[in-house]
């Protein structure tokens, strides 16, 4: 039985310290113990851990001229940040991995040290759901998105010409990454439009739960392909994304579909009256919603990530006074409701890491740390010559 005991090890670590830091609310030592923990774990990783970043390091280090068999050149950012980072790194792809690592997380870090009701809890969150997973793999898209967080932190602190500026990273963030089309104008709109009463977002969740189920039975592909026929230029390389087959969602128990709708109602009944129409609850409203509607195709994630990654902040909210105030009955039920869904999603997580699959296109298995040998490590196994 192969047992990656790496992942489990750190996401028992941080659901410790989420439990000790519960007991001790005012000992920020707890975070950033988690922080570190999350930090290394991820820059410190050998490059063959996690799709898409062997090649990314590859074609750093000069291994290899082309990124993928896509060739396609770069974003010109990107083309730009790798030329510099290569003078200014010699060329090391350890290096690469810490610089790439640092700069994707810090603005998260920020976020959540400024916003976070509870910051341990956001770590943890981070790991358990697939935000921390996908900082493995889509490099660029991580870099185009810690921009436009960048853009998000200036106009929280009230900056001078604080929309123009949130405007101009998001237009450079495409040149890093062209997913930055679609995340900053949902950003804007969700910054504009107004959520004032609760029972809206658990409307909207569970008119798209049912909606996604209706279109489960419709032909997707057909939907997508017409998009893709328009032949819109700006999102070329985010067809990828479509191109891909539907996942075979008939083992799926309904639980799994439902639990980002069952913990957004819980997020949403829960938190503060003022922090319905935060701009970040919107935010990860929208991650949820099309979640729901696209629970099939298989690139969703990467997709949602955006939206869904200030559900590690809104989740804390759901934490707060409100619910600690709440009659005991129905706060003995959410806290059992939300003990449950943590166990679940601790044990899917768990089992995740067991019997796992050395073909899988996440390449994920087995950790290493970069001062390892991973010479015959899967990924590069049956993913190079």
């Amino acid at each position: 039985m192969n047992i990656d005991f790496a992942y489990i090890i750190v996401i028992l670590a941080l659901f410790a310290l989420t439990l000790l830091n519960a007991r001790d609310r005012k000992n920020n030592n707890y975070f950033f113990a988690a922080v570190v923990i999350a930090f290394v774990f991820t820059a410190l990783r050998a490059p063959v851990v996690g799709a898409d970043t062997y090649n990314y390091v590859r074609f750093f280090t000069g291994e290899s001229i082309y990124y993928s068999s896509d060739r396609r050149e770069f974003e010109p950012l990107f083309t730009a940040y790798n030329a510099i980072l290569k003078v200014l790194l010699f060329k090391s792809g350890v290096l690469y991995m810490i610089v790439n690592s640092f700069l994707s997380l810090l603005p998260v870090y920020v976020l959540v040290k400024h916003n976070a009701y509870s910051k341990t809890l956001a770590v943890f969150w981070f790991f358990l759901t697939t935000s921390g997973m996908l900082y493995f793999v889509v490099l660029r898209q991580m870099l185009s998105l810690a921009m436009i967080l960048g853009g998000v932190i200036y106009i929280q602190r009230d900056r001078p010409y604080k929309m123009a500026v949130f405007i101009l990273l998001g237009v450079l963030a495409y040149f890093m990454h062209t997913s930055a089309i679609y995340v900053m104008p949902v950003y804007l709109l969700c910054y504009f439009i107004p959520m004032k009463h609760r029972w809206v977002p658990i409307v909207l969740i569970a008119v798209s739960v049912v909606s996604g189920l209706i279109l489960k039975n419709l032909d997707i592909m057909k939907m997508l392909s017409a998009y893709e026929a328009m032949g819109f230029g700006a999102t070329e390389r985010l067809d990828v994304y479509l191109d891909e087959e539907l996942v075979d969602t008939s083992e799926f128990s309904l639980l799994g579909i439902l639990k980002k709708s069952i913990i957004g109602v819980f997020v949403y009944l829960w938190m503060p009256e003022k922090k319905l129409n935060h701009w970040f609850s919107k935010i990860f409203l929208v991650g949820t919603v099309l979640s729901n509607f696209f629970f099939e195709m298989q690139l969703i994630d990467r997709i949602v990530l955006p939206f869904d990654l200030f559900g590690i902040i809104c989740v804390t909210w759901a934490f707060g006074p409100r619910l600690h105030k709440a009659e005991y009955k129905r706060r003995l039920v959410s806290y059992v409701v939300a003990g449950l869904m943590c166990f679940y999603m601790m044990f899917g997580y768990v089992r995740s890491n067991i019997d796992w699959d050395p073909t899988n296109e996440m390449r994920m298995h087995p950790y290493y740390f970069f001062f390892q040998d991973y010479h015959d490590h899967p990924s590069i196994k049956y993913n190079f010559d």
